[in-house]
């Protein structure tokens, strides 16, 4: 019985994780779809292929510095959660955003898509769909 609980557990908490992911993953290829070649070239000409991973692998960067910021904020009350997550999606979005078009002008592209309110949007599903996830599939979870 105890190991049927862990299996569950763990198959419940990978499922939220891929859920969150696959989110997170439409709002970069959104991100990604937006950036259109400029007529003058930056300094780097890159395939469309590389911008997609350029963009995985800066975002991937971005919240693990994030990460490391907060690293030391380790209170597990609601308050704490929701401050640390507050923080953390402000940071996202800020370094990110001053990341992203410097790095797509040197590719010789630009981004049409306002990138902060596409990092907000996904976010805020991201966010929502973890509380009711988690509340829906709790009973596992304890």
């Amino acid at each position: 019985m105890a190991i049927r609980n862990v299996l569950a557990k763990f198959f419940v908490k990978i499922g939220i994780a891929f859920i969150d992911i696959l989110i997170l993953g439409i709002a970069l290829v959104y991100i990604y779809l937006a950036a259109t070649p400029l007529e003058d070239f930056g300094l780097l000409a890159m395939d469309t292929l590389y911008i997609l991973l350029t963009v995985i692998i800066l975002y991937v960067i971005v919240v693990a510095v994030v990460g490391l910021f907060l690293t030391y904020m380790r209170e597990d009350n609601t308050l704490a959660k929701m401050v640390k997550s507050f923080v953390s999606t402000l940071l996202v979005m800020t370094l990110f955003n001053i990341f992203i078009f410097p790095i797509m002008w040197l590719m010789g592209y630009s981004l049409a898509a306002d990138v902060q309110l596409v990092l907000l949007v996904a976010s805020i599903i991201r966010m929502l769909t973890k509380i009711f996830l988690r509340r829906y599939f709790g009973r596992f979870l304890i």
